[in-house]
């Protein structure tokens, strides 16, 4: 039945005839955040070299590495990945990565990677003797406000389930040729191996209140149209505010206006199909609502400090 009322007949004993009442469902016995986890990448790497120098993603990263030999630093400090525990990394938080001794030495300062998938028949002990280091990572985003954790990296002590998880993981991508396609009950349980992760957090990490509902509706609308045409009005409607209560409710909340949310969404976006798809840099600025190719690349450049050419060749 359509519309937001529905309507039943009942019998009214008392003067012997039906009537019509508005009829209004209940509200929800429970209500849970939502959670969703899309994938951009996950992988089993054998690593001859790496230098990643102050790297920032918009999304969550995941590292784990069962042989020592990866350094990871963040905020001046520096440390070698202990395979007993994963990490993960919240958005926005800028850090290096490089290998400890690597086998192929990177050629200058910048960003160097040499990589390749483990295969199945590919024995992790024999790799990491002829100098191949083997790193599973992955790259995630949540729904809002999952994407709100404190920037920083997160160790995640590695217990017996999470370790049975993560044998599973790497069988699952050893599997898949190049690491390329996977089923629905594979990518399942990748997915379940990182709610399992976030869910060791301390509660730290998360906000200490939730996002204002009306300004949440917003930040989804320009997550879900954010290569539409959006502009003040539009982002007024979806939250149910008036474009003065929404700039002021958007800037207390997320500390910066519509418009600037809307630009980095569209960066973001934008970030993900150069590192993970096949778009040229022209359909990439379509699809991500920028009227040209010259002022996308300027916008580009603003917010990370690369030009779309030089991001895509150095994401991995």
């Amino acid at each position: 039945m359509g519309g937001s009322n529905h309507f039943v007949w009942i019998f009214n004993r008392d003067r012997g005839r039906t009537l019509d009442m508005a009829y209004r469902p209940p509200a929800p016995v429970q209500n849970f955040a939502q959670t969703a986890v899309r994938i951009q990448r996950f992988r089993y790497e054998k690593m001859a070299g790496l230098q990643l120098p102050g790297e920032e993603q918009p999304c969550w990263i995941f590292y784990w590495n069962p042989i020592p030999g990866m350094l990871l630093s963040v905020g001046g400090k520096e440390t070698l990945l202990d395979p007993a525990f994963g990490y993960l990394l919240a958005p926005r938080t800028r850090f290096d990565l490089r290998l400890q001794k690597p086998k192929t030495p990177a050629p200058d300062d910048g960003f160097f990677a040499s990589m390749s998938p483990i295969g199945a028949g590919e024995d992790v002990g024999t790799l990491a003797r002829e100098g191949s280091h083997p790193h599973l990572f992955a790259t995630f985003s949540l729904d809002d406000p999952g994407n709100r954790a404190r920037p920083g990296v997160y160790p995640i002590a590695l217990d017996r389930e999470l370790l049975a998880m993560l044998d599973e993981a790497t069988e699952i991508l050893r599997a898949s040729e190049g690491q390329r396609e996977f089923e629905r009950l594979a990518t399942y349980l990748l997915e379940s191996l990182l709610l399992a992760l976030l869910a060791r957090l301390p509660p730290t990490v998360w906000p200490e209140r939730p996002m204002d509902a009306r300004v949440a509706r917003a930040m989804r609308f320009i997550h879900e149209h954010s290569g539409d045409r959006l502009d003040a009005r539009s982002l007024a409607a979806a939250a149910g505010l008036s474009p003065n209560r929404l700039s002021q409710l958007f800037k207390r909340e997320t500390g910066m206006e519509p418009r600037a949310a809307v630009r980095r969404e569209r960066i973001d976006r934008a970030r993900q199909l150069l590192a993970d798809s096949r778009l040229s840099i022209e359909e990439v600025a379509e699809e991500c609502g920028f009227c040209d190719r010259y002022y996308f690349s300027r916008v580009f450049r603003e917010e990370t400090g690369f030009t779309p050419a030089a991001y895509r060749q150095r994401a991995i």
